[in-house]
């Protein structure tokens, strides 16, 4: 079964690390109102449907990394989108959601590798597959909103307890499959 609770927070941890989107975003500013930094990475959700600027992902369809049941080895297509009030900055964040997502360590297999893992997910593989921009939209009386999106598939697997040594066992029908992802099973 696919947990995505833990792919969608080890996304949302990984791209709160990254200075330059926040920068691009404004998210290390303080809200005068509250005091807090702004929240401007989330899950999309309709608490953050007005939120501009604003990078939200959605985790779209779910299955096993091969046809059958392979427990605790999914791959997920996820759907990011940059909302701001410029067509260049929007394009521009963008832009770099892709270049953090194509870095990949010295030694990696695949051509797109944007490592998510932490205690609750490894994640060994990234494929990125679209990106497009949205035609403009009314925000509010006096101002557009652009929207970028940012198409990526995830293969991943999944420890059941933080902190804990996952010892998943690979069935034999499956392992010159998982060897072409380049996944490792200890967490």
């Amino acid at each position: 079964m696919a947990n995505t609770v833990y792919l969608s927070s080890a996304l949302k941890e990984k791209l709160d690390q990254d200075t330059y989107l926040q920068n691009a975003l404004g998210s290390l500013t303080t809200d005068i109102a509250t005091g807090d930094t702004k929240v401007t990475i989330a899950e999309t959700s309709p608490e953050t449907a007005s939120l501009v600027p604003f990078i939200g992902f959605t985790i779209g369809q779910t299955r096993p990394v091969s046809k059958g049941s392979i427990e605790g080895v999914d791959r997920s297509k996820v759907i990011f989108q940059v909302v701001t009030k410029n067509s260049l900055k929007t394009r521009y964040i963008a832009d770099r959601l892709k270049t953090i997502m194509g870095q990949k360590p010295v030694g990696a297999t695949n051509s797109w590798f944007f490592d998510i893992s932490n205690d609750c997910l490894l994640c060994r593989n990234s494929t990125f597959l679209d990106s497009y921009d949205f035609s403009p939209k009314r925000y509010n009386d006096t101002e557009n909103v652009f929207t970028s999106v940012v198409e990526m598939e995830f293969i991943y697997s999944t420890c059941l307890c933080p902190g804990e040594q996952c010892d998943m066992e690979i069935p034999q029908e499956c392992e010159t499959n998982i060897e072409d992802y380049d996944i490792d099973f200890g967490c």
